[in-house]
């Protein structure tokens, strides 16, 4: 079927008021006809037809029954309302707005759909002007990429007093050069370089490590070492047993797995 000569058909147009009074009287073929005839009006162009064209339209048919009761039946359609009518010429009111609703829409989509192929042929043809040339012909996108770049770019230096002030300078000192690598080597990327630097360092300063690297967190192991330790401290000081504990726990039989 041809898009021009679409029109909308509810699924319970059967049980219609209108259309239950032509079922009534008619029963199925008038039900048939009805349609048929809104077919007949939605291919001509000003959506109406001559009541001159009856005859030619029931001579078509092919049911005998249908053909006979044809006149009758657009008669019984302009009584109950469902076509409207003048002096030589019979139309369906709902038919003529759903037209022009559905003109509408096929208008508006025609359109978007030339500006959309214009858009694409534009995106081909920026495809093959040079990269520089597109840059510079988009400033505001460029200038937008230099802001970003700006803000996420590592800094050549930080502002090492103010830390050294805030921190001490050993610590400073041995994590700058580990802070930097770190960067080079995940790729991170930061809005307040200084901020993370004294993030980095107030992290060294509460449990630096040996490497100079961020500190080790204490783990429940850790925490159970210190805890069986300061037992057996307590334990050889009620014993009078001088015996020195190394800080590691070795002469823990328990700790070291023996």
């Amino acid at each position: 079927m041809a898009t021009s000569c679409w029109f909308h058909h509810d699924s319970n147009a059967r049980n219609d008021l209108k259309i239950l009074k032509i079922r009534t009287k008619f029963g199925d073929l008038g039900y048939a006809g009805f349609f048929m005839l809104l077919e007949i009006m939605r291919e001509e162009s000003n959506l109406q037809i001559s009541f001159a064209d009856i005859k030619a339209i029931a001579k078509q048919m092919v049911s005998k029954s249908l053909s006979k009761c044809l006149t009758e039946l657009v008669q019984e359609c302009c009584a109950v309302g469902l076509f409207e009518y003048s002096d030589y010429f019979f139309w369906s009111p709902r038919l003529r707005t759903e037209a022009a609703q559905y003109e509408r829409i096929r208008k508006v989509r025609q359109i978007a759909g030339s500006k959309g192929g214009q858009a694409i042929r534009m995106v081909g043809a920026n495809a093959k002007q040079p990269r520089k040339q597109l840059l510079s012909e988009g400033s505001e996108g460029s200038d937008l990429k230099e802001r970003k770049k700006d803000i996420i770019s590592i800094p050549q230096k930080f502002d090492i007093p103010a830390l050294e002030a805030q921190f001490s300078k050993e610590i400073v000192a041995a994590q700058m050069p580990v802070l930097q690598d770190w960067l080079k080597s995940s790729g991170k990327k930061y809005k307040d370089w200084q901020a993370f630097a004294r993030n980095w360092m107030r992290r060294a300063n509460t449990a630096p490590s040996r490497n100079g690297s961020i500190p080790h967190k204490e783990t429940n192991i850790d925490r159970a070492k210190k805890v069986m330790l300061k037992i057996q401290q307590e334990e050889n000081e009620q014993a009078g047993n001088q015996q020195t504990i190394d800080n590691n726990g070795s002469d823990l039989p328990w700790l070291r797995g023996d």
